[in-house]
């Protein structure tokens, strides 16, 4: 069973882990995250794959299936190192692997967490399923994700054009929101399953992925931004972080 909250590179990673598409639910919301991990206690055979963006159902569903000895399988595509907890770090270690984006990623995980390191494996299969990103005229950018002063979006977009349109999409400060640039064109919240039709009927030719450098997790990202824009055929504009625009670019 795949526990499942974002349709982009996650999923596509499970698929290919699992070698099948079935026994997949999408996780919508925390009452349907408890359901389904009390429905899972039923399954007394079946190994889960967590597979969740949203931070606190992670840890949720790892505590939980760790309380109860399951066997599960988690994929980590962030480090999670703000949540340093006694008891993830025990649970983390109940987990029978882990899956990491990337050599660095596993690496970070292996020390943060305290993990065999043969516990951890890396799995870039969901890129291979996209192409990679087409070197595209600069005709708009859109960003769809969180909105606020920590991770000023403002700062990723130092060398854009100042004529090139920015459509955003997302939750965050509206102090901040209302404040942003006018080049900024705020068009509203979205829920996660409409993040593809608007990144697909966007005419922007990019797509921002823009981290602050300012943590480890940042800095190693490998953030689900990529496989998101990648599927709606937008390039990526990224200025920060330089670890990922280095390897973007390469």
């Amino acid at each position: 069973m795949v526990f499942y909250d974002n349709p982009s590179c996650r999923i596509e990673m499970c698929k290919y882990y699992l070698k099948t598409d079935k026994n997949q639910v999408k996780v919508a919301s925390f009452y349907s995250l408890i359901r389904t991990l009390f429905v899972n206690l039923f399954k007394t055979h079946t190994i889960t794959i967590i597979c969740l963006s949203n931070r606190f159902y992670l840890l949720i569903s790892v505590v939980f299936l760790s309380l109860f000895k399951r066997k599960f399988i988690v994929c980590m595509p962030e480090l999670l190192d703000t949540y340093n907890l006694p008891f993830f770090k025990l649970s983390l270690k109940r987990a029978s692997e882990i899956i990491a984006p990337s050599y660095n990623r596993k690496i970070a995980l292996s020390i943060i967490y305290k993990l065999p390191i043969d516990t951890i494996f890396v799995k870039k299969n969901g890129i291979k399923k996209i192409n990679k990103p087409k070197h595209i005229k600069l005709t708009g950018i859109i960003y769809c994700g969180i909105l606020f002063s920590s991770r000023d979006i403002n700062k990723g977009l130092n060398n854009s054009p100042e004529n090139v349109r920015i459509e955003l999409y997302g939750a965050g400060d509206n102090n901040y929101i209302q404040n942003l640039p006018r080049k900024f064109n705020y068009l509203g919240e979205y829920s996660g399953g409409e993040e593809e039709t608007i990144l697909n009927n966007s005419k922007s030719s990019h797509g921002l992925i823009y981290y602050p450098e300012n943590s480890l997790n940042n800095l190693l990202c490998s953030p689900n931004k990529y496989f998101d824009y990648l599927n709606s055929n937008k390039s990526i504009y990224i200025e920060s972080p330089k670890s990922l625009k280095y390897i973007l670019c390469e």
